[in-house]
């Protein structure tokens, strides 16, 4: 599992498939958070309560959001509500991690606040960006592709 790094280029941004681009996204998302831990105390005290600069960073939500729609405006794949739910999930993890590395650095065995521990949850990001990105035709868990419906074609997980 590989991650991507800005800088990267629009047209080669363009030119990565889904799961590349939600992975470049939520790799630099992260990175920008662990590299300023006062962004992520701002983030950690706003969740318990609400400040002055709660609207300036709602301002700036709104802001990230808007410019996410027009990245992905022309882009066929990242208007596909699934691809657009993973990178929704996978940011809300990268904000998670970003507060656990600078507040709570240990997380399931990880050691956040150490650059190999670091590494190791971007790449379980990444991962998961690629399983969930994985074509629509691939097998899935659980599921068997049957247009009779009985007791036998469906399968409970």
């Amino acid at each position: 599992v590989q991650t991507c790094a800005l800088p990267i280029s629009d047209q080669a941004f363009s030119g990565l498939d889904p799961a590349g681009q939600i992975k470049t996204i939520v790799h630099n998302h992260a990175q920008a958070l662990h590299a300023n831990p006062i962004a992520t105390d701002l983030m950690a005290d706003e969740l318990m309560v609400p400040s002055e600069v709660s609207e300036a960073l709602n301002q700036a939500r709104r802001r990230l959001g808007e410019e996410h729609s027009a990245l992905f405006a022309n882009n066929h794949a990242m208007r596909e509500y699934d691809h657009r739910s993973v990178m929704v999930v996978l940011m809300a993890a990268a904000n998670y991690i970003a507060m656990r590395a600078a507040h709570a650095p240990i997380f399931m065995g990880e050691r956040l606040d150490t650059p190999d521990g670091w590494e190791a949850v971007l790449r379980r990001l990444a991962r998961v960006a690629d399983l969930a990105t994985r074509a629509d035709d691939a097998p899935k868990p659980g599921v068997t592709k049957s247009v009779k419906k009985t007791k036998a074609s469906v399968a409970v997980s």
